[in-house]
């Protein structure tokens, strides 16, 4: 397993090589919802995961993870800044 790599939000990738795609949600105050789509045609229809974080006094957090097999596209799709991770595994 290589190191992770920090990738565009709103953006559609193919994988390269097996490996994990990570969404970090951060609520700022205001309700923050984010979603995985993955597929094996581009661009990515079928949502895989999908996860939300709302302020109930204090910042609150979410996260998402999946595997996505080689050559299969994927594309996170959020409300607000989210951060994203692509984990190779070669």
């Amino acid at each position: 397993m290589l190191a992770p790599v920090e990738k565009s939000r709103l953006t559609v990738y193919q994988a390269e090589t097996d490996g994990f795609v990570f969404a970090f949600i951060l609520c700022p105050g205001t309700p923050v919802e984010t979603l995985i789509k993955m597929d094996s045609t581009t661009p990515p229809t079928q949502i895989m995961q999908k996860d939300s974080a709302a302020e109930y006094g204090t910042n609150s957090a979410g996260s998402l993870g999946l595997p996505v097999p080689k050559g299969w596209y994927w594309k996170e799709e959020d409300n607000y800044d989210v951060g994203i991770w692509w984990i190779p595994l070669k």
